[in-house]
C-alpha cells in the first residue's frame, strides 16, 4: 500500500486479479461517491487519491458556458462567465466571475476566457456547448469567439440565445416598412412629450389613475419588453391620453409649440391606421413579451425553447387572415371609421397620349392598400425572421434513438410525467431509481442535452448584480472585492446553506485587539 501510495498504480490489465481478490465488484449504487457503489468504484476512488489522471477522470463534468460583458459605473467593461452543468438533480446555471476587458473582438474574448479556464485548472476538453448574443464578434461563423473556441474543441457546440434571437426578429418587423417606424415613432414621441413637463406629466397621471391605467412607457434599443410594457399602457389609456392631449392643445395658458406637438398627437390618435397598430402590435408583444418570459429561465431546455418558438409562429400565422378583427378594433380604439386617404384627395397619375397600350394603375380600396402596405408586412417579416431563426435550433434528440432508448421508452411509459421539462423528470428518474447502470448511453445524452445552453440571460442577470455592487458610492472598488461580493449577491442560495458561525468566530478572533493569555 506504500508503494502504491508512493508510485501510483498502473497495471491496470490486471486490475481485477490483483484487487478483487474474488470480491463481488458491483454493489446497490454506480455512483461515484455513494458508500454502496461497490468494491470495483470504491477502489477507483481510493486509487484516485493517487493518482492525478484518475482523480480528474472520475470527477470530470459536462460544462457549457456563456459570456457576454457590460460597462460598470467606473466606464470599466466587466465581461461575466457563466458556467452550466448537470447534477442528478438536473441542470444548473452559476455566476462564475466578472473579469474586465479593453476589446471586444472575438479574438480578445475568446482570449480572455481561455487565460481563465487555463489558470483554474479547467479541461477545455470537457466543454460541450456555449452560448452567446447574437453579435457578430460572438456568433460569426470565421472570426467570431464561437469559432475561435470551436476550433480549440470541436464538441463544443454554438447555440444563439434565444432571447436575444427573439429580440432580433421583433426589432426586423418593427423596422419592416414605414407605417411601423412611423408608429414607434408616435409611441415613443408621447413618452417624451409628456415625461419633458412634470406640469403634463401630473396631468396624465392624474387621468390615468381613476381607471387603474398604468403610466405610459419610453421605448428601447436594448430591452425589447419595454416595446410591450409601452403599448399596454397606450392600449389601456388609449381614451384618457387622448382627452389629456385635447385639452392642452385648447389650453390658452401652454406655449403655441406645446399647443402645436399636441394638436399633432390628437390627430394621429384619431386616425383608424393608428388605433389599428395599436391593437395589433399589442396583441403581437403580448405574446412575445410571455415567450421571452418563460425562455429566461435557467431550467429550460431546447427542446422545450424549440417548441415556444414554434407554438409563437404558429400564432403569428393564425393572424394573418384576421385583418378585418384588427381593423374592427381599430375603429373602437380611434373612434375614426375612414382611412386617410378617404379623407383626402386622391391624386391622379399624369398619362401621356401615347400609353393607350398601358394597363391603368391597379386601384385598391384604402381597407386593402393599408392590409398590403402595412399589416401583412409586418406578419410576414416576423413569420420569415422566425423561420430562419428556428433552424438554430433543431432538436437535438432524434425519433428513434438505439436499443438502449426503445428499453427506456417502454420503462417511462408505466410512469406518468407532467408536462412541462419531461427531459428533466426522466434524467432525474433514472438517478432517483439508480438505473444509470442500465442506460448508461441514455444518461449521457440527458446530461448532454440538459448541459445545452440556449439563453445568455443569467449573464444579463449579473450586471444587474453589478450595478447593485459596483454603484458611484463605490465607483472604486478592486476587482478581487467586486467578485468576492458579485458571487456573494448572485449565488445567494448557495450562501443560505453554508454555516457561518465558524467563519465569523475566526474572523473576530483575527481582528481582536485583545489576545488570550
Amino acid at each position: 500500500m506504500l508503494q502504491l501510495a508512493s508510485v501510483g498504480y498502473g497495471d491496470w490489465k490486471h486490475a481485477p486479479r490483483d484487487l478483487a481478490r474474488g470480491l463481488a465488484f458491483r454493489g446497490s449504487s454506480e455512483r461515484v461517491g455513494s458508500p454502496q457503489n461497490g468494491n470495483f468504484l470504491g477502489i477507483l476512488e481510493l486509487l484516485a487519491e493517487y493518482d492525478t489522471f484518475l482523480a480528474e477522470h472520475i470527477q470530470k463534468r459536462v460544462n457549457k458556458v456563456s459570456v457576454d460583458s457590460t460597462p460598470d459605473i467606473a466606464n470599466v467593461d466587466q465581461l461575466t462567465i457563466i458556467f452550466r452543468y448537470v447534477l442528478p438533480d438536473g441542470p444548473v446555471e452559476r455566476f462564475v466571475k466578472f473579469m474586465p476587458t479593453r476589446g471586444h473582438t472575438g479574438r480578445q474574448l475568446a482570449d480572455i476566457l481561455l487565460e481563465f479556464i487555463e489558470y483554474n485548472g479547467i479541461s477545455l476538453k470537457d466543454l460541450r456547448g456555449q452560448s452567446y448574443d447574437n453579435a457578430a464578434n460572438m456568433s460569426g461563423k470565421y472570426k467570431g469567439m464561437q469559432a475561435i473556441l470551436k476550433e480549440r474543441n470541436h464538441q463544443a457546440e454554438y447555440i444563439p440565445c434565444v432571447a436575444h434571437s427573439l429580440n432580433l426578429l421583433g426589432k426586423c418587423a418593427a423596422e419592416c416598412c414605414q407605417s411601423a417606424v412611423r408608429f414607434f415613432m408616435f409611441v415613443q414621441g408621447l413618452y417624451v412629450f409628456f415625461s419633458a413637463s412634470t406640469h403634463r406629466w401630473n396631468l396624465l397621471v392624474d387621468a390615468l389613475k381613476p381607471l387603474k391605467c398604468p403610466t405610459i412607457k419610453p421605448l428601447s434599443d436594448t430591452r425589447w419588453e419595454a416595446r410591450y410594457d409601452a403599448l399596454h399602457a397606450l392600449r389601456k389609456g388609449y381614451q384618457a391620453v387622448l382627452q389629456v392631449l385635447t385639452a392642452i392643445s385648447d389650453d390658452n395658458d401652454e406655449t403655441y409649440q406645446t399647443k402645436v406637438t399636441a394638436r399633432g398627437f390628437v390627430s394621429s390618435m384619431k386616425k383608424l391606421e393608428t388605433g389599428i397598430l395599436v391593437e395589433v402590435w399589442s396583441c403581437i408583444m403580448e405574446r412575445f413579451h410571455k415567450t421571452s418570459q418563460a425562455l429566461q429561465d435557467s431550467n429550460m431546455t431546447l427542446n422545450k425553447a424549440t417548441n415556444l418558438l414554434q407554438g409563437l409562429r404558429n400564432f403569428i400565422q393564425l393572424l394573418r387572415p384576421q385583418f378585418q378583427t384588427f381593423e374592427g378594433r381599430g375603429q373602437a380604439l380611434s373612434g375614426c371609421h375612414h382611412y386617410t386617404e378617404e379623407i383626402s384627395r386622391k391624386k391622379r397619375r399624369k398619362v401621356g397620349l401615347d400609353s393607350e397600350g398601358e394597363s391603368e394603375d391597379t386601384s385598391l380600396d384604402p381597407s386593402s392598400r393599408f392590409k398590403v402596405d402595412s399589416y401583412l408586412p409586418i406578419i410576414d417579416q416576423i413569420l420569415s425572421s422566425m423561420k430562419t431563426r428556428l433552424e438554430a435550433y433543431d432538436d437535438d434528440l432524434e425519433e428513434s434513438l438505439p436499443e438502449e432508448m426503445i428499453h427506456f421508452s417502454t420503462l417511462i411509459k408505466q410512469h406518468h410525467f407532467n408536462s412541462e421539462c419531461k427531459e428533466i423528470q426522466m434524467f432525474k428518474f433514472i438517478n432517483e431509481n439508480e438505473f444509470a447502470h442500465a442506460f448508461r448511453n441514455v444518461s449521457v445524452v440527458f446530461k448532454l442535452y440538459l448541459c445545452l445552453m440556449i439563453s445568455n440571460c443569467s449573464g444579463e442577470r449579473s450586471f444587474s448584480a453589478l450595478k447593485r455592487v459596483k454603484n458611484h458610492l463605490r465607483s472604486s472598488m478592486r476587482q478581487k472585492r467586486l467578485n468576492s461580493l458579485a458571487i456573494l449577491c448572485i449565488e445567494n442560495d448557495i450562501l443560505q446553506k453554508i454555516d457561518t458561525d465558524d467563519i465569523i468566530k475566526s474572523f473576530a478572533l483575527s481582528k481582536s485587539g485583545k489576545c488570550v493569555i
